[in-house]
């Protein structure tokens, strides 16, 4: 993620005659600039961490559904912990970006690499420790089953859908569905399928896991057309860290970009807006910020409802799947569950 490529177009603007006029502080410069800069601080500041936590409880149980041992639990807990604590420092730097605004007028250059460098640090951290945790989990359920076999010992019926669920239909050689309920051998590949559902997957309509790629993908780290995550990129990128051609985040970059700490080509909007052409936000940093151009591009392209739209995408994609995946597998786990 280039996050400096669009900060380094933005940066020339800054002479010392220019800058005064392309910055602009305050919450409101008419009614639709007031709605869309408090609506995007709700996103921070209740809505983004709620979703968050809700989505990440409906996936420790999902995850708690197939685990059998203590060790794996253990190892579990640890990596949620340490997850956690990368969280608490997310938001703490996204309150140093959003509350002192004062402080940020006077230093536009410096607001723009503080947070182009929070998003690019807590970006590829986000992404070494998921493909850690990922290869991890993997390799202790093979040593587990090693150890302590009885913990693991099905009926194979049980055995078999209890692992993995693969549809006999397929579209093109590649199953309609393919779900991976427990960790698979560690050189497995991910899940591929139309649909699919694993720690890694590939879905061509939707894929769901820790590390997701394909046409709608949600994950801890995701790629695809529609894109939702704690790191996502894809055409529209919803999330933490979002990078799109549409994005929407805590730190959101893309040619128009809506967020705490908004970075745009055309058009940024949030508590902190930075774009070449409009901004709009507590600070704005644009050729119009916060200005009469900057409104009317904001109406033109409905940003407003835009925002509004992609803010119940997040919470629908981010939770309902997994709390789907949670429910699915703590019925699958019962002896009494049937085989789909």
């Amino acid at each position: 993620m280039n996050h400096f490529s669009s900060t380094s177009r933005v940066m020339p603007a800054f002479s010392a005659s220019a800058t005064a006029a392309l910055v602009a502080s305050g919450a409101a410069k008419g009614s639709l600039l007031a709605k869309v800069a408090g609506a995007l601080a709700a996103f921070t500041a209740v809505v983004g961490p709620l979703t968050s936590l809700l989505s990440g409880y409906a996936g420790v149980r999902a995850s708690l559904n197939v685990m059998r041992s203590p060790r794996e639990r253990s190892v579990l807990f640890r990596q949620v912990r340490v997850m956690a604590v990368g969280a608490v420092v997310l938001i703490a730097a996204l309150l140093c970006l959003i509350l002192p605004v004062t402080f940020w007028v006077a230093h536009p250059f410096a607001v723009i690499v503080f947070g182009s460098l929070v998003s690019a640090v807590y970006g590829v951290w986000l992404l070494v420790m998921i493909t850690r945790y990922t290869k991890e989990t993997r390799s202790v359920r093979a040593e587990e089953e090693r150890r302590r076999p009885e913990l693991f010992h099905l009926p194979p019926q049980q055995q078999s859908r209890t692992r993995e669920y693969r549809s006999q239909t397929t579209l093109l050689g590649i199953p309609l569905v393919h779900v991976r309920y427990a960790p698979p051998a560690s050189q497995a590949g991910p899940a591929f399928g139309w649909i699919a559902v694993g720690d890694r997957a590939v879905g061509i309509l939707f894929a769901l896991g820790a590390m997701a790629a394909g046409g709608v993908s949600v994950g801890s780290v995701s790629a695809g057309v529609v894109a939702v995550g704690g790191v996502s990129v894809g055409i529209v990128s919803l999330g933490g860290v979002a990078l799109g051609l549409l994005a929407l985040g805590s730190l959101a970059t893309g040619v128009v970009a809506l967020g705490a700490f908004s970075l745009g080509w055309t058009g940024a909007a949030g508590a902190i807006g930075v774009a070449r052409d409009y901004a709009l936000g507590r600070l704005a940093i644009a050729e119009h910020a916060n200005d009469a151009a900057a409104t009317a591009f904001a109406i033109h392209y409905h940003l407003s409802a835009v925002f509004y739209l992609l803010l119940v995408l997040v919470f629908v994609l981010a939770v309902g799947p997994v709390a789907l995946l949670s429910w699915r597998t703590r019925r699958r786990e019962s002896p009494t569950a049937g085989s789909v």
